[in-house]
């Protein structure tokens, strides 16, 4: 696996990561993809839409767990504490919502560089770090 990928998008959130919207993963996952064509992501979303979309797209590309019952219940937490150290597990990059601490989190947790989804710098940083493995 070549990248994880958070994407905190929820009621609660959407002003916060207005920058890092669905459109800006997919850009960060195409510029991954468009390197090393057979790269593989772990998708972490409370949203069983958006991984169905995500998987439409980018097929057996992706892989993910079930989404848990909410970050706001002890069961989603357990889930949300599995994904944190799943998320950069043998990964090259976690490519993370834009203030996310949760993807920095799992980003220096696991000695992995980190891409802020819809940043400026998003596409040199990804080819910088996958350049250079």
């Amino acid at each position: 696996r070549l990248a994880g990928c958070k994407h905190e998008w929820d009621n609660e959130t959407v002003k916060l990561y207005a920058n890092s919207t669905l459109d800006s993963f997919k850009q960060a996952m195409n510029q991954v993809l468009e390197l090393h064509p057979r790269a593989v992501f772990y998708l972490a979303s409370y949203n069983p839409g958006i991984t169905d979309e995500f998987r439409a797209i980018y097929g057996d590309s992706i892989y993910t767990v079930a989404p848990g019952s909410g970050r706001h219940t002890p069961t989603g937490m357990l889930h949300d504490a599995a994904e944190l150290f799943t998320l950069g597990m043998h990964s090259k990059l976690v490519i993370g919502s834009d203030y996310s601490q949760f993807s920095q989190v799992a980003a220096e947790y696991h000695r992995t560089r980190l891409a802020v989804a819809g940043s400026d710098d998003v596409c040199e940083h990804i080819e910088d770090i996958l350049s250079n493995e």
